[in-house]
């Protein structure tokens, strides 16, 4: 016999959201599209069988984690020379447009700058000191999205340099004969 079918079974989710669902033949009651409106966190939820004529009341406690939507970043090489800027370009993709969180740029080891994400894309605007080959890393992190990170090779070419002479004083020879 199927004594608990059809029976009332109440979800109570950190005090937050209660929800009122009755148990299937399989004596089973289910949250399914109730829980995609939870923000990122751990939740308390509470199921309580209030009882009735044949049985008593009880209850039971679990948590659910809700994860972030995961993201991806990514960047793209890019030449420069010395003292010049250069625009450091970071994607940030999920199953949808992302317009938070920020992008930590690093050039090696050194943070160069920080950038705000808008329409899923930072820019970083930097002018790197040294020539040579710069690995450039890019860390995405949000309170809604997980984490992501890319690196790109950054080349930094030697600059050119302009020599000019603006005012000579007088020169004086001293055996004008050798410059004959």
């Amino acid at each position: 016999m199927d004594y608990l079918v059809n029976k009332s079974v109440n979800f109570d989710i950190a005090n937050y959201k209660f929800y009122k669902k009755f148990t299937n033949d399989g004596r089973n009651a289910y949250l399914f599209d109730e829980l995609n409106d939870l923000t990122v966190g751990t939740w308390n939820v509470t199921v309580i069988f209030e009882g009735d004529d044949n049985y008593y009341p009880c209850n039971a406690t679990a948590t659910i984690t809700v994860l972030p939507p995961s993201s991806s970043l990514t960047i793209d090489n890019v030449n420069t020379t010395v003292g010049h800027e250069v625009t450091l370009v970071a994607n940030v993709n999920s199953t949808e447009l992302i317009n938070e969180g920020v992008v930590s740029f690093f050039d090696g080891e050194t943070n160069v700058g920080e950038a705000n994400v808008v329409d899923g894309v930072a820019t970083l605007t930097y002018a790197p000191e040294t020539a040579g080959e710069h690995q450039i890393s890019a860390i995405f992190s949000s309170d809604n999205y997980g984490s992501s990170n890319d690196t790109a090779l950054l080349t930094v070419t030697k600059a050119d340099v302009d020599l000019n002479i603006d005012y000579i004083n007088d020169v004086y020879f001293t055996n004008p004969s050798n410059f004959a």
